[in-house]
């Protein structure tokens, strides 16, 4: 891996970095392979897809920073973008406005917390046209008034499309005791809802913005690790 920005996915799970190939293969609309998508055509991909994924990072890498370059730049330069430039671009398309002092954690933060924010708004909008149970959202939309951890629940939830397919969904687990099962009634459609409503423009965007965002999220999950070990998540 030539990105020390990434660096952290060493430590992540299996479960992990297997949202994260999902994200880079899937679109989440059909469930269908991504057109422009490569890593599934690789031989490393049929071996170590789905039980050996730190295996096929170096592949999952590569596949993200090729996503975030056009194809004429990465023939030449042999390999895509890196991190932090991908990071920048996302940033600034979803209306971020960064300093090129900023870090990493930084950017990772404000672009956390803006679409969380967009995608609670996009709930509310549901709950306004009647879409959901406006007293099951509203008790369900009360839960995310913390951050950051709340805040990286929610968008993990949102990943949940990308599993739904396959008959398995994500298990977030807390420190505390506390185990969130991403719901699978209206709340789960709200929040799918709410993350195909968020506008990525272009097909390349509708790549780098999601899996940087999940990208965002394991860092915060790995750094809270770290720290105190307080979150988790598994696909079961």
């Amino acid at each position: 891996m030539n990105n020390s920005d990434l660096s952290f996915l060493t430590d992540c799970s299996n479960e992990q970095l297997r949202l994260l190939a999902d994200v880079l293969v899937f679109d989440p609309k059909d469930h269908k392979k991504r057109y422009t998508e490569r890593l599934s055509a690789r031989a490393s991909y049929a071996v170590y897809y789905p039980h050996d994924m730190k295996k096929l990072l170096p592949e999952i890498v590569d596949e993200y920073q090729r996503f975030g370059g056009n194809t004429i730049a990465n023939i030449i330069r042999g390999h895509g973008v890196p991190y932090r430039e991908i990071l920048k671009d996302v940033c600034k398309t979803v209306g971020i406005a960064k300093s090129d002092t900023d870090t990493v954690e930084i950017m990772e933060a404000a672009l956390l917390k803006t679409v969380a924010d967009k995608m609670l708004e996009q709930i509310a909008k549901q709950n306004a046209s009647g879409e959901q149970s406006v007293e099951e959202m509203k008790k369900y939309v009360e839960e995310f008034t913390h951050y950051p951890d709340q805040m990286t629940e929610l968008i993990l939830m949102s990943f949940s499309s990308w599993l739904s397919h396959m008959g398995v969904r994500l298990v977030i687990r807390y420190a505390s005791g506390r185990v969130v099962m991403v719901p699978l009634g209206p709340i789960a459609w709200a929040i799918t809802a709410a993350w195909m409503a968020l506008d990525f423009a272009s097909p390349a965007y509708r790549v780098t913005i999601p899996s940087t965002i999940l990208i965002a999220c394991l860092r915060h999950i790995h750094n809270k690790s770290e720290r105190d070990s307080n979150i988790s998540f598994s696909i079961e």
